[in-house]
């Protein structure tokens, strides 16, 4: 293992450590050194009359309450209570040899830029700060934190994680000749905070064939039946036709008994999309997601300050 730096080196004395060939090595001082970012070697006793830096696997998973695993072509260490990786070695010439990229503290990008850039380090407390916004917004915010390199290497894990969309599915070749042959529904809320009218919340229709949409608000989920009545009674009056598909995820507000009894009197086909599988659903779910970024803009708009 290569150990690059000591930090806070005391002197011990006259302590001396006894090597392979019988002698004795006095020791230089004590202190401690990180290796990674979740191992800190303590105490170190650099020892000028060794040419090899030795580590005590026991000592090291006593203090840092790990494991290790030798495997052949390396040894990874871990944390004992949630087994996540802590640190790594690769065998070099029989012997296991940290990573000198982990004992520079280089072994994420966060790591690097917290270690070497400040800027950077800055500029990422910014951003947590604000939400997660996108580098390039952030740009306009702190022109003077922000660099071509800067937004190149600059990597957040949490954006990667969450923002990051499945693939869609494949789309159908099956397309509805006339409109209200599928009807595409889906419920969203509660919402946190209430309108005006204590409504938390909304329920969507959208025509496959024209893609219109209507948007019913609601105080509680169990309105979701009344409600789909009064809509297939409108279609019914106001266009001269009937609703032949209605397509919903698996939610429990659209099965139960006065619903299921409406949709065979009515000739209506009730399909349901398998469970954790939203794709099934995609048009109403992405509708949701573009009236939901339509009223956090109106919002957002409403509370900026007046500039006159």
């Amino acid at each position: 293992m290569l150990i690059i730096y000591f930090l806070h080196i005391l002197r011990v004395g006259n302590l001396k450590v006894k090597i392979t060939d019988g002698t004795l090595s006095p020791v230089a001082g004590k202190g401690s050194i990180r290796i990674s970012k979740s191992i800190t070697l303590n105490p170190v006793l650099p020892v000028p009359n060794l040419s090899c830096n030795l580590l005590s696997i026991s000592q090291l998973t006593k203090s840092s309450n790990s494991l290790a695993k030798f495997l052949p072509s390396h040894c990874v260490f871990q944390d004992l209570s949630s087994r996540k990786t802590i640190g790594s070695a690769k065998t070099r010439e029989g012997l296991y040899y940290f990573n000198e990229t982990d004992v520079l503290g280089k072994c994420s990008p966060t790591v690097c830029n917290s270690a070497f850039y400040p800027k950077d380090s800055e500029l990422l407390l910014w951003h947590k700060r604000m939400g997660h916004p996108s580098f390039q917004y952030l740009k306009h915010l702190f022109p003077s934190l922000c660099s071509n390199k800067t937004l190149l290497d600059f990597q957040c894990e949490v954006c990667e994680l969450t923002k990051h969309h499945r693939a869609s599915f494949p789309k159908s070749k099956y397309k509805p000749s006339i409109p209200f042959t599928l009807i595409h529904n889906d419920l969203w809320g509660p919402s946190r905070t209430p309108n005006r009218t204590h409504k938390k919340w909304f329920l969507t229709f959208i025509d496959d064939y024209t893609r219109l949409c209507w948007v019913y608000l609601l105080t509680d989920k169990t309105e979701v039946r009344s409600v789909f009545r009064n809509f297939h009674s409108m279609i019914q009056t106001q266009f001269q036709t009937k609703i032949k598909i209605l397509r919903t995820d698996n939610g429990t507000e659209y099965f139960n008994h006065s619903l299921s009894i409406y949709f065979q009197e009515n000739d209506i086909i009730h399909q349901s999309s398998c469970v954790d599988t939203l794709q099934q659903n995609g048009v109403a779910e992405r509708k949701n997601k573009h009236i939901l970024e339509v009223a956090r803009a109106l919002l957002f708009t409403s509370c900026m300050p007046s500039q006159f």
